[in-house]
Order: structure tokens, then sequence, then C-alpha cells
């Protein structure tokens, strides 16, 4: 099932995600790539915001294989994201590599992360007789 690229989820009675993984209304991504995204974030952010304030790095890697390829590509759409909406600092830089990753999102959502990633910022690695690639199968 597929939900638009931005909006909000109501996780938990407590938990309500506000995501923007493409500013195009065309785009759609896969609803369990993003709920698994979505929790992950209430981890993932505030070790980023720590790693820059106190340590200061600002170079990080995000990287998956199979269904966490998926996932990561979601992941990095709403890290550029938030930088491009001035969220998180600009100084911090992103790269991906993902493995045998699947789509998660339809034909707009993967121009709209081809363009966010351009100047080689991101990578898939695929195994020409790995089926998961290949899902969900274009028609």
């Amino acid at each position: 099932m597929s939900v638009p690229a931005k909006g909000e989820l109501q996780l938990e009675k407590s938990f309500n995600f506000k995501y923007n993984l493409s500013n195009n209304p065309k785009t759609a991504v896969h609803i369990g790539c993003l709920v698994l995204m979505a929790y992950l974030c209430s981890d993932i952010l505030p070790k980023i915001d720590s790693c820059f304030k106190k340590l200061g790095i600002k170079n990080f890697i995000i990287t998956g294989h199979s269904q966490g390829g998926g996932i990561s590509f979601l992941l990095t759409s709403y890290l550029k994201n938030l930088r491009i909406d001035n969220k998180i600092s600009n100084d911090i830089r992103f790269k991906t590599y993902c493995d045998a990753g699947p789509k998660p999102g339809n034909l707009f959502y993967a121009y709209d992360f081809e363009n966010l990633t351009r100047d080689g910022w991101a990578y898939n690695t695929v195994n020409t007789a790995d089926w998961v690639p290949e899902v969900p199968f274009s028609v």
C-alpha cells in the first residue's frame, strides 16, 4: 500500500510522525517502509544531533541491505528534506549505500530521490539474479 510522500502518521497515542520525503504531490511511498523509518527516526535524529553538537561530526553514512535498503532510501529523503527545511544544519552531509534495496516508492519518488542525491551521494548495489530489487514488480 502506498501513501503520499508528505504528510503525517498517528503511530501511537503519543507518537504523531510528520514527514516530508518529497515536495512533489505525485510522489508516493510504501507504508511499511515509512512506518519502520518513522520508528527508527525517534532514535536516529537525537543521535545525529548529539554527534554534531557535542563531537562536531558532520558526515553520516546511511546504509541498509534488502528491506533495510528500502528504509535507507526513505531515511535519506527524510533527512535531506529536514536539511532543506532548515530543521537540521546544512553542515551535515549524508551519503547512502544500499545493497539489494527494493523500490520504496513510485516513479515520481525515484526521480525525486535521484535529484536529491545527485553528484554521487547515493549508491545501490544490485545482483541481477536477486528478485528483491524488483519488488514491487513494475508493469
